[in-house]
């Protein structure tokens, strides 16, 4: 389950960085696409943190924060 977690985390990370470059260029449906898209990887972390006994959802935090 951790590692299903980092991956949604990962490719939140990844769509957030691109809606970023979206905005800076001014593209509209290229910022609703990746918004779209950050919504759900990061939903979908959620779910698989969930299911994680709280200590090794903040470990995963710790980690993914300081990496």
């Amino acid at each position: 389950m951790v590692n299903k977690a980092t991956t949604w985390m990962a490719k939140y990370d990844l769509n957030n960085d691109l809606r970023d470059k979206a905005e800076g260029i001014d593209d509209e449906r290229l910022v609703a696409k990746y918004d779209k898209l950050c919504e759900r990887a990061y939903n979908m972390y959620l779910e698989y943190c969930a299911e994680l006994p709280k200590r090794e959802v903040a470990n995963m935090e710790y980690v993914l924060s300081n990496y």
